[in-house]
């Protein structure tokens, strides 16, 4: 596990790996809601995003949005950097990601037509 990230209402909890997976919890009940896998990509961070959907990104060097149906994933054109960490701004309108070479990005969330 690289990353575990809290859903807004404390329902859910996100987690991904180095294995290509990305995994949404029910913490009440304490089963898998979903999963998203993709072979070769070292997912690094994960962030919860207001509509039960999951922020992702890993060694692909794209940022994801993932969903429960995996023809509903959006994915970014492959960025010149690895981004490493990811969080939201408070109102979660804003995304900000983290790189190794220390360089921080933003991006407002466009949650209808995926990663603006």
């Amino acid at each position: 596990v690289t990353s575990i990230n809290w859903a807004e209402n404390d329902r859910a909890l996100f987690s991904s790996g180095v294995d290509g997976s990305i995994f949404s919890w029910n913490v009440r009940a304490w089963n898998k809601l979903y999963d998203h896998n993709q072979k070769g990509c070292n997912y690094t961070c994960v962030q919860g995003a207001p509509d039960k959907r999951i922020f992702a990104v890993g060694s692909d060097r794209r940022l994801k949005l993932v969903s429960e149906k995996e023809e509903d994933t959006v994915s970014s054109p492959e960025m010149k950097f690895s981004i490493s960490q990811l969080t939201t701004s408070p109102a979660q309108r804003l995304l900000f990601g983290g790189s190794t070479r220390g360089f921080i990005a933003v991006a407002q969330m466009d949650l209808e037509n995926g990663i603006v």
